[in-house]
């Protein structure tokens, strides 16, 4: 065996332990860098919710809190559509059928087409589990949002505003719950 034989006075270990040490110091010194940049990029990419949590984040977030309990996110309501919004163009609406019962949504198409309403999507939520119907306000225009549940007599406390940008055409998202015979409006 070639053995190395130690320096005089333990020199080999210490210099040893002084390159692990250099060592460890840079690679920390990197990962906080890295962590960083990481935390910049997030942040610049304009995907930050209102409490800096994700798009996807707070759409997790806003389903948890409906599965469990009624949720509390409340939407300030006004009586009349925002400036931005030209007058002659109806609200356009997203019916999600949360319930699994065949053609709910479809029903609810027609019911609220005789409102005024633009409907621009019928299809089946994510899951057919929502004890409640919720409201997503995707364009910040809470009075659309306001006035739409107070028509289907929908609490403010279940419109949950949240933009989606791969909605580009919907202005208000309507998830039909259990609760859907005791709404004002039913098919």
């Amino acid at each position: 065996m070639n053995r190395v034989p130690p320096m005089e006075g333990g020199q080999s270990s210490s210099a040893s332990l002084e390159r692990k040490v250099t060592f460890l110091t840079v690679f920390t010194v990197l990962q906080g860098f890295l962590l960083l940049v990481l935390y910049i990029l997030h942040f610049s990419s304009g995907n930050v919710g209102p409490a800096g949590s994700s798009a996807r984040e707070d759409s997790l977030m806003a389903e948890t809190v409906i599965e469990d309990v009624e949720p509390v996110v409340s939407t300030p309501e006004r009586g009349t559509l925002p400036e931005e919004v030209p007058l002659d163009r109806a609200v356009r609406v997203q019916i999600l059928n949360g319930i699994g019962i065949n053609g709910l949504a479809g029903r609810f198409s027609n019911a609220l087409r005789r409102e005024g309403y633009d409907i621009r999507e019928v299809a089946d939520a994510d899951r057919h589990d929502y004890s409640y119907s919720v409201i997503y306000d995707r364009t910040g225009l809470s009075g659309q949002a306001g006035r739409f549940g107070q028509l289907l007599g929908i609490p403010s406390q279940r419109t949950i505003r949240q933009s989606n940008p791969d909605l580009v055409d919907v202005d208000i998202t309507f998830i039909i719950g259990s609760d859907w015979e005791s709404l004002n409006i039913t098919p």
